[in-house]
């Protein structure tokens, strides 16, 4: 049995990247922010605080189960789970951008994600929490050509790409 994560700030692809995976090779889906509900901490009114061990626990009694599975969502580089292979979406600050605005978000969120992406925040903290962790430059990939990029990954056919937006931030200061 493979088990599988997908991670990434908001608007790199993850959801469609998952579930085009998901249906294409008979992988259980589960998606880690519905999960996250559960295991709220509500210190403030309307809070997204989420008790990252508790849904730890609840996430790898889900992957003990015997069937393939992968988890999506951009608190999985918070956690340490057994998964066979953890793959970081990333994407352009400018199109991230574009992405969210046509979401709806707001300015403030969409630029806390864009030097979230800029950071590397999901890719360090994936390299504190897991071993087999392969980055995808999701810019201009459709999402079967991600999900074939991880299937070249998953046969050691790619070793993934190597992403760098730090010139992104440096020109934006």
């Amino acid at each position: 049995m493979v088990k599988l994560g997908v991670t990434g700030v908001p608007g790199t692809g993850k959801t469609t990247v998952s579930a085009t995976f998901s249906e294409r090779f008979g992988f259980e889906l589960i998606e880690v922010n519905k999960i996250a509900l559960e295991f709220k901490v509500d210190v403030y009114k309307d809070s997204d605080l989420i008790d990252i061990d508790k849904l730890q626990g609840k996430l790898s009694n889900i992957l003990e189960r015997e069937s393939d599975i992968i988890l999506e969502g951009h608190l999985l580089c918070n956690m340490s789970l057994p998964l066979d292979y953890l793959f970081v979406l990333r994407c352009s600050p400018d199109v991230l951008k574009a992405r969210l605005v046509s979401k709806g978000w707001s300015m403030s969120k969409i630029m806390t994600n864009i030097e979230a992406e800029e950071l590397d925040y999901c890719l360090i903290n994936a390299e504190e929490n897991y071993e087999n962790i392969y980055q995808i430059d999701t810019t201009y990939k459709s999402p079967d050509e991600v999900v074939d990029e991880m299937i070249s990954i998953m046969e050691g056919r790619s070793v993934g790409d190597v992403v760098d937006w730090s010139e992104h931030l440096f020109n934006r200061l």
